[in-house]
């Protein structure tokens, strides 16, 4: 088994900050008042950077290993 490159754990390291962001959000937009519109243009830059990281991490590790 292949050990985990530096941009793999990156990517790791995103998507559990993004879930620890998502769940902070979460709790936050329960103390809105209840018809209060929840504007998420956080998700604007988290989203295409996860993809663009999650991307990377897969073709690292469908790529084969030169001999």
């Amino acid at each position: 088994m292949k050990s985990l490159t530096r941009i793999q754990r990156v990517t790791l390291f995103l998507m559990a900050g993004a879930l620890l962001w998502e769940i902070a959000i979460r709790i936050w937009a329960r103390s809105l008042p209840p018809h209060d519109p929840v504007i998420r243009a956080d998700l604007l830059v988290i989203i295409p950077l996860l993809v663009v990281f999650v991307g990377f991490s897969i073709a690292q590790m469908l790529k084969k290993p030169s001999k």
